[in-house]
């Protein structure tokens, strides 16, 4: 085998593809890339779980098919000086690869055995603007737990309706909504669970703008097409959390405030916390139209407030990290926040339409 590509797009490709080479895979070929040299370059890395492959340009001189461990490899190319790259093999177990004045080589494995991409055919498809799908990801991806006991809990429930996407991630003390215009699938009603670790990677190599992303599901997985390169991953089985029923649908005290506001408060009480112990509570004191900010902790204790329009009187305790990650995932220059009492969940949404939803389990006083 033997091609010639320039340092940036092969890079390019790389950065891609490397997220499915596992470097921890107890099986070799997986902490792999295969690089398929044909009319053009292919490369492809899978987990068994998430499969990556993407297409690039390239001057092939030989063709040939071989896997060469992808950590590795894509160190080496980032290193390597700008301009052209040259590969070739000079053995069936060594391959060289030279630019500019430098010379290297690797050795790398036989492409036998390597598995297939699984691509999802035949099934239903929708598309979205890539700017879109990764405002939807982005704005959910923090609310599932990683580590829960219940699987169907590490991912992100869409929602297919018509025209709209609705995403849903949440675990036991916070919930993420988003929702989503997207152009008519002509779907009634559609809807699939997808691992929050493939996600967060998809959105890794998502662009924020208008290119066209195709999605395709059948049976038990998933296929992402945008950009000559196509994402497979198996969706998670069972029944999700009813999260309907979890969200309050009676409020006592509402109030709006400006973001920067809140999210610059909410801040600074975070950094005491963080360096004490992150299950103290920022604590929301409202009264006399004044929201109270206040954190105490072992290590000091700040106060801040912010003027709101609201008659109500509460104290209530939030998690920092929950409430950071929420506050963070706004897109907005105004937000509502919305209580029941003391014990109840805390709402945020946007003051107009019902883009996002963010639902926070109080904490302990």
């Amino acid at each position: 085998m033997k091609f010639v590509c320039d340092k940036d797009i092969l890079e390019s490709c790389l950065n891609t593809v490397s997220k499915a080479a596992d470097p921890a895979n107890v099986k070799e070929l997986l902490r792999g890339i295969k690089i398929d040299a044909g009319e053009e370059l292919t490369f492809f890395a899978t987990d068994n779980e998430i499969s990556l492959e993407t297409f690039s340009e390239a001057t092939v001189k030989e063709k040939g098919s071989l896997v060469i461990d992808g950590r590795i490899f894509a160190d080496i190319v980032k290193r390597m000086p700008e301009g052209s790259i040259t590969f070739e093999t000079v053995s069936q177990s060594e391959i060289k690869i030279s630019g500019g004045e430098v010379r290297l080589s690797l050795l790398y494995l036989s492409a036998e055995g390597f598995p297939q991409m699984d691509r999802v055919e035949d099934g239903n498809c929708i598309s979205i603007y890539s700017k879109d799908l990764k405002n939807v990801i982005k704005y959910t991806v923090f609310a599932p737990d990683a580590e829960s006991t219940m699987p169907i809990l590490n991912g992100i429930k869409f929602e297919i309706r018509n025209s709209s996407m609705r995403a849903v991630g949440l675990n036991r003390y916070r919930m993420a909504i988003r929702n989503q215009i997207i152009p008519d699938t002509g779907i009634e009603y559609m809807e699939f669970i997808v691992p929050a670790k493939t996600l967060a990677e998809l959105n890794k190599i998502l662009k924020d703008d208008s290119t066209i992303v195709k999605i395709t599901l059948k049976d038990e997985a998933v296929m992402f097409e945008f950009d000559r390169t196509t994402v497979v991953t198996r969706l998670l089985e069972g029944e999700f959390i009813d999260y309907d029923r979890l969200i309050p649908k009676e409020s006592k005290i509402k109030f709006k405030t400006a973001y920067p506001k809140i999210a610059q408060s909410v801040d600074r009480a975070s950094v005491i916390i963080n360096y004490d112990d992150p299950k103290i509570p920022v604590i929301f004191d409202i009264k006399n139209g004044v929201l109270n900010i206040d954190c105490f902790t072992k290590r000091g204790q700040i106060h801040d407030k912010i003027s709101v329009d609201t008659d109500g009187e509460l104290k209530i305790g939030l998690g920092a990290k929950l409430l950071t990650d929420a506050i963070r995932a706004i897109d907005t220059n105004e937000i509502y926040f919305e209580f029941k009492d003391e014990k109840s969940p805390c709402k945020i949404m946007p003051t107009e339409g019902d883009s996002f939803l963010y639902i926070i389990q109080p904490r302990q006083l």
